[in-house]
């Protein structure tokens, strides 16, 4: 039932009673109608908190994904390395058994030069810093090449299995962590259906589409800025297009400004009633004047790059009595 006729069943229903029950009567309508309106507003500030909940939730669990995903990244470079000081290791012990039974300097020097030109080359430039062969000819005692060896051969083998239990505990955290952040995109699709349904209640006769068919890029609300680096508002989304992608308005309206506002780049205003607004920003084109009237899905604008930026997309906003919303539940 339309509005208008609506109310011509309660006036023809309210010509039955005297002046004095028909004030009765609109004041507990007033009263009723205050009542569903501060109900509605309560359940969308809890569905509102809790979705800001859910969001941060989410961003801690992806950034400690991220630091598990880099430390992971240490430790297996870590552990091949170990394993390649592993065979450099066992290569020690036969260069030092061979240093132990050598009779002079001079066979010691002869059996080092054979041991570095057969395989053992890696060890060697472990245990003698600069050119191998110039060091072996300047070796002087036995003793100074079992101290070097020894210096050389500090490494704890114990290394790897312990990298290798604390990559297990990684992979195990990081697995929960993904658990978390599969049951926060749920829980934040059910909070976004229920502020659907709450909002609804108040829209009216509006609908509102999205203006480009791209994915969300980045939500409304308290985010790191792209450029500023800092935690700021965010007071729209951020929907995935393309350098002159069309751009469709979300409701028939009038346009109200056109042109370029500070962070915005190019921007178009529209208004829908005297409650709803939608804008529109970063656009490469503008294809209306303020004072057109545009119907739902007519093409406004093009999807662009201007305004603080780091790539072509659009920015969309609803804002209701001038506020800006969250326009998800909208769309």
């Amino acid at each position: 039932m339309a509005p208008a006729q609506g109310w011509a069943v309660v006036w023809e229903f309210m010509d039955r009673f005297s002046l004095a029950r028909r004030w009765a009567f609109l004041l507990a309508c007033l009263c009723l109608a205050t009542l569903a309106f501060g109900a509605r507003h309560k359940s969308l500030s809890r569905l509102q908190t809790g979705l800001e909940g859910v969001r941060k939730s989410s961003v801690a669990a992806q950034d400690r994904i991220d630091a598990l995903d880099e430390r992971e990244e240490g430790l297996m470079d870590k552990v091949e390395a170990a394993k390649s000081f592993v065979k450099v290791h066992e290569s020690l012990v036969a260069v030092k058994k061979t240093v132990e039974k050598a009779r002079s300097v001079r066979d010691l020097r002869k059996k080092l030069t054979s041991l570095y030109d057969h395989g053992h080359t890696k060890a060697l430039a472990l245990v003698f810093d600069g050119d191998v062969r110039q060091v072996l000819s300047d070796i002087t005692s036995k003793q100074e090449v079992l101290d070097a060896i020894e210096k050389a051969d500090d490494y704890s083998p114990k290394t790897i299995p312990l990298a290798n239990a604390e990559l297990k505990k990684i992979r195990y955290e990081r697995d929960a962590l993904q658990k978390k952040l599969d049951k926060c995109a749920v829980d934040e699709r059910s909070i976004l259906a229920e502020m659907k349904v709450v909002k609804g209640l108040g829209l009216g006769d509006i609908e509102f589409i999205r203006p480009v068919p791209g994915k969300v890029t980045s939500p409304f609300g308290e985010r790191l800025h792209p450029l500023e680096h800092t935690d700021k508002p965010h007071e729209g989304v951020d929907l995935r297009g393309g350098i002159g992608d069309p751009v469709k308005v979300a409701a028939s309206g009038k346009v109200i400004f056109t042109g370029v506002q500070r962070g915005y780049g190019n921007i178009i205003v529209v208004q829908h009633n005297d409650t709803y607004e939608t804008a529109y920003g970063h656009l490469s084109e503008i294809d209306v004047e303020v004072g057109d009237i545009v119907e739902q899905g007519d093409v406004i604008g093009k999807v662009g790059a201007t305004g603080r930026v780091t790539g072509p997309h659009l920015h969309f906003e609803i804002r209701v009595n001038s506020e800006p919303v969250d326009p998800l539940p909208y769309l």
